[in-house]
């Protein structure tokens, strides 16, 4: 029996299991027809042994096992509401038809692995014989997750809170931001973290509330990120809620800080929505209830000095290096009458996360671990709550194999560990890391002995437009122009527009993280919010809260406003023909701002046109710029606008972006001569209707094909 997928479906305080199997395996085959014959016994002990080995510590009240579309049987493992733990050991018996291949492939390793760790001398074996299984036997390995980062919400929940609770705290499951701070204040009350849509709770979380049955729901973040129709939702259902929010993620920060009783030490982490830094500092956070607040890189908010100031609070460890939180941020905290501030920061995020658990292992006492993506970490999110009650670390791994730091972590404290929790299903942590911390071999990344150590370059691909030079191309991927030229074969510095380079691009992982500067403006007659986002290319409600303002402030000639400059890295891409895949709220909506105009590329048939993002906040609503682009629109879909997402590449500012859209026309329009009534939707990862404020899933699935990615 060769399981291809499974899927975790949230029942009572446990879990429905479905194991879709390969219809393609002669034994399985084999054993269908016996199904028919004789009895499910043998299939039965095999899910039974699949089960154990996968799911150990989690109840599973059933298990369906599917082929194609046809369910074959379904196993009941639970028949009342005691925890039933399948035991698991290191060795198998040889049953009548079975082989050293079939063994093998069950408990998915190699006939060579099982061969040598048994001592074999062939690949015959009998009935009755005893065999040591490699992997088995060692720590254990569960996998905490849901069919959405709602529903693994949902799952850690149910597997570190098994009662009640007296609170619970509720964060924005799109943007992790203000939800990593709120950590501490769910170790504050011992109570879960779950994740909800900004405009309407999951039923699964509904009815996770439900069964947890809390006095209090604690919000993290303000009203855009929960709405108030969640907040008149739960009131009306009996729970007193507590909203926790500021006027931005700083602000915010720093809301949760005054709900912890510590006021005289914090800890400083990046806003960056991208950088998975609180998260790996969170269980000590909880467990010690010291505050987590955001710092910009290279300034202190407002709104957090003065937080520093009035609780003259003495001690601030940062975490992350300087291309998280620069030094100018450490000059500024010590005018603020910090005494003592500390650094904890490795050579990339997974380096750091092994330095944090090192550095306070004093308090992580814990014989568990918990690994989450560094990459895609929101998944892991509630589970910086569950970690602070069991008082265990928070490792990051990168998603296809162990980085060498936390691999040289697991090898130092495996005997230590009882248990490993990974986070999130396949997508952001692969089977075969998953393998390799059941103890299975697995291809290991280079060594990263020392920070400074050399990092080899990420290959990009850049499309050369009107006005480029290699040396202005080098500067814009801080890398040179013999670098360049080496890559491309190019004998002299002459390039074409619309030719595509390869670019390197120096650094780490986390040089190619965000950043933010700010700039100002000083106010002209004429000027207005509106327009003035336009000319920055940053939301007008983002320049209004930088400044204080809102929609019923008055600018006024003269008035020096500050504006946030978003420098969003250029990340690597699948192919040439492929996009970066760029995070709709945090990346993507600076680089295609509004007022951009940029070519559409349809990533099926190669036909382009040309767009201009016109308005829109949830993503990027467009209009095409003449008649012709919106002929060529029609033609892409058949003949006919349509509704039909499809995958595009946008190119903009000499990037190519994974997108998707459709065609059809509705709402406002700006553009009055295209022949094109309305506008239309782009949608990036992770950006939202603006009906309903929920992300479509057939969009989501075309913009991972323009990314090569799905």
């Amino acid at each position: 029996m060769e399981v291809v997928d499974h899927e975790l479906i949230p029942y009572k305080e446990g879990f429905t299991l479905k194991l879709y199997l390969d219809p393609s395996l002669l034994e399985f085959s084999k054993e269908l027809t016996e199904l028919e014959k004789n009895s499910t016994s043998s299939l039965n002990q095999s899910i039974n042994e699949y089960i154990a080995r996968r799911f150990s510590s989690i109840k599973i009240y059933s298990c369906k096992v599917i082929i194609g579309t046809m369910i074959i049987t379904t196993l009941s493992l639970h028949t009342d509401d005691k925890s039933i733990v399948l035991a698991v050991d290191n060795t198998y018996t040889v049953v009548a038809g079975d082989t050293l291949s079939q063994i093998a492939r069950q408990f998915n390793i190699t006939v060579t692995e099982l061969r040598n760790y048994n001592q074999l001398q062939s690949d015959q074996i009998v009935v009755g014989q005893t065999l040591k299984i490699p992997g088995l036997g060692q720590s254990e390995v569960i996998e905490l997750f849901g069919q959405d980062r709602y529903d693994t919400s949902v799952a850690i929940s149910k597997h570190g809170w098994s009662n009640q609770a007296n609170a619970i705290v509720l964060g924005r499951g799109d943007i992790a931001i203000d939800a990593l701070t709120a950590s501490v204040l769910a170790k504050k009350h011992e109570s879960p973290l779950l994740l909800t849509r900004s405009n309407q709770i999951p039923k699964s979380v509904i009815d996770e509330i439900s069964r947890l049955k809390p006095k209090t729901i604690y919000i993290a973040g303000g009203t855009v990120a929960v709405s108030e129709s969640i907040v008149a939702d739960l009131k009306n259902r009996g729970y007193q809620v507590i909203r926790v929010s500021g006027q931005d993620r700083y602000d915010t920060s720093v809301q949760m800080a005054k709900q912890i009783n510590n006021k005289t030490e914090v800890i400083l982490t990046t806003g960056d929505a991208n950088s998975p830094d609180a998260l790996a500092v969170a269980p000590y956070a909880g467990v010690s209830q010291i505050p987590i607040v955001f710092t910009r890189r290279d300034q202190v908010p407002g709104s957090v000095a003065q937080y520093i100031r009035e609780n003259q609070i003495k001690k601030v460890t940062i975490i992350g290096g300087e291309n998280a939180v620069s030094k100018g941020v450490i000059n500024q905290l010590q005018n603020l009458g910090v005494s003592q501030v500390e650094r904890i920061a490795g050579a990339n995020r997974y380096a750091t996360s092994v330095q944090i658990a090192e550095k306070f292992k004093g308090s992580l006492t814990s014989s568990s671990v918990y690994i989450a993506s560094g990459q895609s970490y929101i998944d892991a999110l509630p589970a910086s709550a569950l970690a602070a009650r069991n008082k265990a670390p928070i490792i990051l791994t990168a998603r296809d194999s162990l980085p060498a730091d936390v691999n040289n972590w697991f090898t130092t404290n495996k005997a230590n560990l009882r248990q490993i929790a990974v986070l999130g299903g396949t997508s952001v942590i692969a089977n075969q890391v998953r393998d390799q911390l059941r103890g299975k071999p697995a291809t290991v990344d280079p060594p990263t002995a020392i920070p400074t150590q050399e990092v080899a370059p990420t290959v990009q691909f850049y499309t050369v437009r009107s006005g480029d030079t290699l040396s202005a191309i080098a500067n814009r991927f801080g890398t040179t122009v013999n670098s360049i030229r080496q890559l491309n074969n190019l004998t002299s510095d002459m390039i074409q527009i619309g030719q595509v380079l390869r670019v390197s691009v120096e650094g780490s992982s986390d040089s190619l993280q965000k950043t933010i500067t700010y700039t100002s403006h000083t106010v002209r007659s004429g000027d207005n919010l509106w327009n003035l986002a336009i000319q920055y290319g940053v939301p007008m409600n983002e320049l209004m809260q930088v400044n204080g303002l809102n929609h019923n402030s008055h600018l006024f000639i003269g008035q020096v406003l500050q504006v946030p400059v978003h420098h969003i890295p250029v990340k690597p891409v699948v192919s040439a023909r492929h996009g970066e895949l760029l995070d709709w709220w945090s990346e993507a909506r600076y680089v295609f701002s509004t007022g951009k105009t940029a070519t559409i590329t349809d990533f099926q048939t190669g036909r382009q046109f040309q767009v201009r993002h016109t308005m829109g906040g949830n993503h990027a609503d467009s209009e095409p710029v003449t008649a012709q682009d919106a002929q060529i629109m029609r033609e892409i879909w058949g003949g006919s606008f349509s509704w039909t997402p499809r995958a595009i590449i946008v190119e903009v500012d000499g990037r190519r972006l994974a997108a998707a859209m459709h065609s059809f026309p509705h709402g406002d329009q700006v553009i009055r001569d295209n022949n094109y009534n309305g506008h239309f939707c782009i949608h990036f990862l992770n950006s939202q209707r603006h009906s309903d404020g929920l992300i479509q899933d057939t969009m989501q699935t075309q913009v991972h094909i323009a990314a090569g990615t799905r």
